[in-house]
């Protein structure tokens, strides 16, 4: 247990920017990232603000876009704040035979990670359909059959939370161990802690770890305005989040 584990690479993909350097420089500024939000309509929801990232395209991390088209939200983050600490740390993922000298099947990865965002448009149109006005209940055959005339099956399987892990897996070439952890706010540290013991146990030579999630969606969203734990200072979004204020 005494090995040394050293970090070589890291990388990110957040609302203050999508590289380490940008958003420390914003943090130490005090800069916001909140704002407005319009990743959907918020505006009928007791928050209507939250902090997105903006302006970023995962495809310009990789040379094989195409592998990860039907990515969600979440895993599109990964790539990129991946490649960035893939880069660094001297992991090629730019061949599809990489000549780095590193054995892939002693390269892994273990992600917090949570759920992807359920197909909304899909998801609540069967709901609406399925319901019968006449017996107040729903029909779920009639549901059935709306959401499988409506869903796509590479959407719903992105919703599972394991699915970031495998577009890291996809990217680098990773055959090592793969683990994801769906522990709320504690995932991200919990898979680096975790990652470690691998490569102490002598599991892994190298691990790729850190978490990736967005739950800016209209099921996320309500979700945490039903806990109370938002915000509604609307009227100022940027000042809202000021965990150090009285008020």
């Amino acid at each position: 247990m005494a090995e040394r584990v050293v970090i070589t690479g890291m990388g990110i993909v957040c609302p203050l920017g999508h590289d380490v350097e940008t958003p420390w420089q914003a943090i130490t500024a005090g800069k916001s990232g909140i704002a407005k939000t319009t990743i959907f309509d918020a505006s009928t929801f007791p928050t209507t603000f939250d902090s997105e990232v903006k302006d970023y395209d995962y495809a310009k991390y990789t040379k094989y876009p195409q592998l990860h088209k039907d990515a969600n939200r979440g895993s599109c983050f990964v790539i990129g704040a991946a490649a960035q600490a893939c880069k660094q740390a001297g992991i090629n993922i730019e061949t599809s035979e990489p000549m780095d000298g590193i054995d892939r099947s002693r390269l892994g990865i273990y992600l917090g990670a949570g759920e992807g965002s359920v197909d909304n448009d899909a998801f609540f149109a069967a709901i609406a359909e399925g319901w019968d006005a006449n017996k107040n209940e729903m029909d779920w055959g009639r549901w059935a059959q709306v959401a499988f005339g409506k869903m796509d099956p590479m959407c719903e399987l992105e919703q599972e939370p394991n699915m970031p892990a495998a577009h890291i897996a996809m990217l680098t070439g990773s055959r090592g161990p793969t683990r994801s952890c769906l522990t709320a706010c504690a995932a991200s540290t919990q898979a680096v802690g975790e990652a470690t013991m691998l490569i102490r146990r002598g599991d892994s030579d190298i691990m790729i770890a850190g978490g990736a999630h967005s739950m800016i969606h209209p099921l996320g969203l309500m979700g945490f305005n039903r806990l109370t734990a938002l915000s509604t200072r609307n009227d100022s979004p940027e000042t809202a989040s000021r965990p150090f204020s009285a008020s």
